[in-house]
This record gives C-alpha cells, structure tokens and sequence, in this order.
C-alpha cells in the first residue's frame, strides 16, 4: 500500500511539472539593428514555470514581437509578450522621428512587468 502512495504521488508531481514547460523560440528583439535581449528565467521561476529548450517538449510557447506605429505626429513603439492564452501588449510614444532601442526597451520592461504580474503561478 506505502508502495501505491508513493506511485501516486510521484506520478502527481509529474503531471504537475508536465503543464509548466515553457519554450522560448526568441529571446532577442533587433530594434534598428540594436539588440535586446530578454532573460525570463527570473519570472518563470517565480512561476513554478520550467524553460525547455525544444518545442516538442513545451507545453506553453513564450513569444515576444515589437511593432512600429506611425501616429499623426510622433511613432509609437508597441511591445507584445504572449504566454500561452495570456497576452500583454504596451507601447510607448518615440519623441524623435523613428523609434529607437531606448523606446522598445521601455515598452518591452512595461510588457515584462504586467506579463509577470498576469500570469497564474503553475502547480
């Protein structure tokens, strides 16, 4: 019977870790020709979240893009972070005529923080 429980409660943990993979195609975003690099560990730790260094392996796909808007005046640097279901997007207004790294870099913070703050805590 001791035997049974330990089975069980060892398949359990298995399970449990099995839905917190997490794979990271990209953890670089190249702002006109500037790169910046992500580090996620941090957050996904905090998480319960695992980082798994192949596809086939994840349950969850961490994706990062930045996209340029041109307003009526100025540019908008728009960052966006999706974890699994859960997006988060923020932009930031560029005061000179083209975004730059300092731009993406603020908005891509804003992403990393409210993502962070988002996210469930996996069991």
């Amino acid at each position: 019977m001791r035997f049974f429980l330990i089975l069980i409660s060892f398949l359990f943990s298995l399970t449990a870790i099995a839905n917190c993979r997490v794979y990271i195609p990209e953890k670089e975003f190249n702002a006109s020709g500037y790169p910046i690099t992500f580090d996620f560990t941090k957050m996904l730790e905090a998480k319960n979240y695992h980082e798994v260094f192949s596809p086939e392996q994840a349950d969850l796909l961490l994706s990062i893009e930045g996209i340029e808007f041109e307003g009526p005046r100025f540019h908008r640097a728009e960052a966006i972070m999706k974890l699994g279901d859960f997006k988060v997007d923020e932009s930031v207004l560029c005061l000179t005529q083209f975004c730059g790294v300092s731009d993406y870099g603020k908005a891509f913070s804003k992403t990393y923080k409210k993502l962070s703050a988002l996210i469930p805590k996996c069991y």
